[in-house]
């Protein structure tokens, strides 16, 4: 998560480290987190943008706020009507956040103070589009300019063209159904059921290969050993 403050040619940007800053380190494995997306990092925006407004380059009224994954999440909790900055100063010009988990916010009736962009992969089963489209939807007459944009058939972001990884032992890999199972239909039902249910199957399979793939290795090793007794 980050602001930015940009002119034509020329971007500049404070990248606040929420959690280094205070001893932590990845907070992925976390369940019972220290620092929360909708209050500490909410503060960490607001004071990269006072001290970007503050530098002389900088036009106080051309500073937005970016942020992916994580970072995108709290960015969404800043830009609140109820977060709005009370210290007189002036507030971000817009903000875009990229692979959000919409589901929280979703369910507390979010909605926005500036102009916003949420961008999300529609294969992404991390963090759901279809749950960040409703919560857009369901903005749409109390909020300020939003639009979810889907990125094609893109699953969770990564670097470059580095294969699709499943990641285990994670907070947030359980799939979860865009919306609650008691407002879905029973097919619904028995599709969100049935990838929770592939999840789990892929995870097993991959562990047992991991553990064929270290018994081979085992045996390599030991016969490697014995021909140079």
């Amino acid at each position: 998560m980050g602001a930015t403050a940009c002119r034509p040619g020329l971007c500049r940007g404070v990248l606040p480290d929420s959690f280094g800053s205070r001893g932590l380190h990845s907070q992925c494995r976390e369940a019972d987190r220290k620092v929360h997306a909708s209050r500490e990092r909410v503060a960490d925006a607001n004071a990269a943008r006072l001290w970007l407004q503050a530098q002389n380059y900088v036009k106080p009224d051309h500073v937005s706020l970016l942020g992916w994954s994580s970072g995108g999440v709290a960015a969404l909790w800043a830009i609140r009507p109820t977060a709005v900055p009370h210290d007189g100063s002036v507030d971000f010009r817009s903000a875009v956040a990229l692979y959000p988990n919409c589901r929280r916010l979703r369910e507390t009736a979010w909605s926005a103070r500036v102009p916003t962009l949420i961008l999300i992969g529609s294969a992404d089963d991390w963090t759901p589009a279809t749950t960040c489209q409703q919560m857009v939807a369901g903005a749409h007459d109390r909020s300020a300019a939003c639009r979810s944009s889907s990125i094609g058939r893109a699953s969770r972001i990564r670097s470059g063209n580095a294969p699709i990884r499943l990641r285990t032992g994670l907070v947030n890999t359980q799939i979860l159904p865009a919306a609650p199972m008691a407002d879905q239909s029973r097919g619904a039902q028995r599709r969100a059921q049935a990838r929770a249910g592939m999840a789990g199957e892929i995870a097993r399979k991959y562990s047992s290969k991991k553990q064929a793939l270290l018994k081979r290795k085992r045996r390599a090793e030991g016969s490697a050993r014995r021909k140079k007794e």
